[in-house]
């Protein structure tokens, strides 16, 4: 593939759709990350299986997907339930014939940190944030395997598998996560199937979605001063499911705007640093005000 092609946006098959005519099996596509990775998708050729408890936001994606003329199921769904599991599978196969991409995007959290939440709670965030993704990606993988695809299974875990927000269970099941994601890689390894996850952190998912929007502006995130956007997520997305990332499998890739890197020496540090890019004679910026 020649450099010019890569810079067109051209894939190893010549095609300005690099996923064009497959399948993408998304939980949670109603709205937020899930929609921005549906609508990525659709656009990148992919027909999007639209996996949600919001069955009304679910068919507004849906009419999103399809205005980019691509076919969209829209499912009502529940990854709690097992019997939904397999009604998502079955009907993506009835519908296409075949599956190439799952995301395991739904997720919840219930707020009560460890004294005050409850075994209710605890049950409902793991059934959907582990147990629900678990036994889904377990159906699809046999079905990939089945049908001789190299499909591509990616997990939405959270920055909060690793840095606390007095929510444990959440922690937990976000953590288990991504133990799963690396041991479905190293098992599927064999059979063409690349499994990863993303971690994302202070992603606003409601309300104004562009950078330049006050709403987004968050002076403690490290990198522009602001919030992620989903079409930043859907974008990273992306690039793992196509070809240009067909030689990573089992990794857990953040964007966070450098969020959890923040620690409390650098936070009590940063005056001191501003004080010495000063003498430098460098401006010291709002990061707010400092955009790409």
């Amino acid at each position: 593939m020649s450099t010019e092609q890569k810079d067109n946006g051209i894939d190893e098959r010549g095609s300005l759709y690099p996923l064009q005519d497959e399948v993408a099996i998304i939980t949670g596509a109603a709205k937020g990350i899930g929609r921005g990775i549906a609508l990525a998708m659709a656009e990148a050729g992919a027909h999007i299986v639209i996996a949600d408890i919001d069955a009304e936001e679910g068919k507004i994606t849906g009419q999103e997907v399809e205005r980019r003329g691509r076919r969209a199921l829209v499912l009502e769904a529940d990854v709690r339930r097992e019997a939904d599991l397999d009604r998502i599978v079955d009907e993506a196969l009835r519908a296409f014939g075949r599956i190439d991409i799952l995301v395991n995007n739904a997720g919840i959290n219930a707020p009560g940190g460890f004294l005050g939440v409850s075994r209710e709670d605890v049950r409902s965030v793991f059934e959907t944030d582990l147990i629900g993704p678990f036994f889904l990606s377990q159906r699809v993988a046999l079905e990939m395997i089945r049908l001789g695809i190299p499909g591509r299974i990616l997990c939405i875990s959270s920055i909060h598998s690793v840095v606390p927000a007095y929510c444990p269970h959440y922690s937990a099941a976000k953590i288990g996560l991504e133990q799963l994601v690396v041991d479905m890689a190293l098992e599927l390894a064999p059979y063409g199937i690349r499994v990863n996850a993303i971690r994302p952190g202070g992603i606003q998912i409601r309300g104004a979605l562009q950078a330049d929007h006050p709403d987004v502006a968050d002076p403690a995130v490290p990198l522009w001063g602001r919030r992620g956007l989903p079409s930043e997520v859907a974008d990273l997305a992306l690039f793992l499911v196509t070809d240009r990332s067909r030689y990573i499998t089992g990794a857990i890739v953040v964007i966070d705007g450098a969020l959890s890197r923040l620690s409390y020496s650098a936070l009590i540090q940063r005056e001191r640093i501003n004080a010495i890019h000063r003498e430098l004679g460098l401006p010291v910026r709002n990061t707010m005000a400092h955009q790409p």
